[in-house]
């Protein structure tokens, strides 16, 4: 077995260590559970926001490959953390060209790359498949054509009997799509959420002198200002807030009335307002200085519905082959 297949039952972070490090004390961070509000206090950072195999593939050989891991660790994460320990540093700045594009980059994965973000795709894909086979099992033709490519039986008998197989698949089973089916989707919002964060907003840099900031498990934060409008995404946001430490965070807005640059020890209230957000926008766990604890501590807030986009993917998938597996609806997947 390789190395990189080694990587396949390794423990992966959805949120980077050396990001994670920004809002530790000594390498270790409090986790506070969304949902009752208990504190695991002083974990280390290295054993903080991960899931086992969670960028495994099954590659063209059959075989799990945990390779993607260390693909993004040194494409889009080292890249992105180097320009922010500069940011964050004894001159902290607001990065221009190139270093603004590694970090659009790196928000963007931050965003698609989540325990989240991957149920959100999960239970879309898995909609958008239950309605295409159900309209495939109303095509008679179709299941034929099937069959017949795939060297099978395809008398009468043979179709309704497929087209039981499909119906009962969508009653009785949650469709799944493989893990390989989630990689292209971030590829994909990758291309299109970094350069709307650089060509769409303004980039802010609040900076603290005294530990101010918290963050959590969905860091990326989308907040609509001026009107009601349902539905909330990179394109029609007024503000996208992400910390950047426990001293520093960045606010993206499209009021093109606030100069960019930094703002140094504003009102408290502009830092309560981002982690309150934050902490709201969280989806099982949130990452707090041992010294911010005590404010978050102890609120239940119980689960974060998620809330799919209507329409569906617009992706092709083929009968029942391409899912794999059961999914709890009402229990996250963190394995």
């Amino acid at each position: 077995m390789t190395d990189n297949n080694n990587q396949a039952y390794a423990r992966h972070h959805y949120v980077q260590k050396a990001y994670l490090d920004k809002f530790a004390d000594n390498g270790r961070i409090d986790v506070i559970n969304r949902q009752d509000g208990t504190v695991r206090a002083a974990i280390r950072t290295k054993n903080t926001a991960n899931v086992r195999g969670l960028y495994t593939v099954t590659n063209d050989n059959g075989e799990k490959d945990g390779s993607l891991e260390g693909a993004f660790a040194a494409e889009i994460e080292e890249p992105a953390i180097k320009v922010i320990n500069n940011m964050t540093s004894i001159f902290p700045y607001v990065p221009q060209g190139e270093e603004r594009l590694l970090i659009a980059d790196y928000m963007a994965f931050q965003y698609l790359r989540t325990p989240e973000a991957k149920r959100r795709f999960e239970l879309e894909t898995g909609r958008l498949t239950s309605i295409q086979l159900f309209n495939l099992a109303n095509k008679p033709d179709k299941i034929r054509e099937h069959l017949t490519t795939m060297g099978r039986d395809s008398s009468d008998e043979a179709v309704k009997a497929y087209r039981k197989t499909i119906l009962t698949g969508i009653k009785e089973h949650e469709l799944v799509p493989v893990s390989n089916m989630w990689f292209p989707m971030i590829h994909s919002g990758m291309q299109h959420v970094a350069p709307t964060l650089v060509e769409r907003f303004h980039w802010h840099l609040y900076y603290y002198d005294v530990p101010t900031f918290l963050t959590s498990d969905h860091p990326i934060v989308l907040r609509r200002i001026y009107d009601d409008h349902r539905g909330i995404g990179f394109a029609n946001a007024d503000e996208v807030m992400f910390p950047l430490s426990k001293n520093h965070a960045l606010l993206l807005t499209v009021d093109a009335g606030l100069e960019e640059g930094v703002h140094v020890n504003l009102a408290p209230k502009a830092a309560e307002m981002l982690n309150y957000f934050l902490v709201q926008s969280s989806y099982l766990e949130i990452y707090s200085p041992p010294s911010l604890t005590g404010k978050y501590a102890g609120r239940a807030m119980g689960k974060r519905p998620i809330v799919t986009a209507v329409g569906g993917l617009p992706t092709e998938i083929d009968f029942l082959s391409q899912y794999t597996g059961f999914l709890d609806r009402d229990r996250p997947r963190r394995d």
